[in-house]
């Protein structure tokens, strides 16, 4: 939808199909499982899910799940985190700066959820 919305409104600030499509790969490079194609998209990437990696990860990820809390999704705390432990399991930061910088304490929050997990 992000991308319909680009293509019908940026030709208004006098942007190409040339210069849109790029922006369109862009943002389906970080629908998830993200799939970046180069450099650029690979920063996207990790910078859309640089969360997972900073100490601010328990307070956004308590935001996410009140977000679907919200949204009326039926999501126990059980299967909350199940959650937050298959997401960073199977995600993976792209650029070396990611992974020499966030990539680590995403590993620490990791081993803490499947602690709470195990009790």
């Amino acid at each position: 939808m992000s991308c319909e919305i680009v293509r019908k409104q940026l030709p208004g600030y006098a942007f190409s199909p040339a210069q849109i499509e790029p922006i369109c790969e862009m943002i389906l490079s970080t629908k998830i499982p993200q799939s970046p194609k180069d450099f650029r998209t690979q920063v996207l990437c990790d910078a859309d899910l640089d969360y997972l990696g900073t100490e601010d990860y328990e307070g956004l990820a308590n935001q996410l799940h009140n977000e679907l809390l919200a949204s009326n999704l039926e999501l126990g705390l059980n299967q909350w985190l199940e959650l937050q432990i298959n997401f960073p399991e199977n995600h993976n930061f792209f650029t070396h700066c990611a992974l020499e910088h966030r990539e680590p304490l995403k590993k620490l929050h990791l081993r803490r959820l499947k602690n709470n997990r195990n009790g």
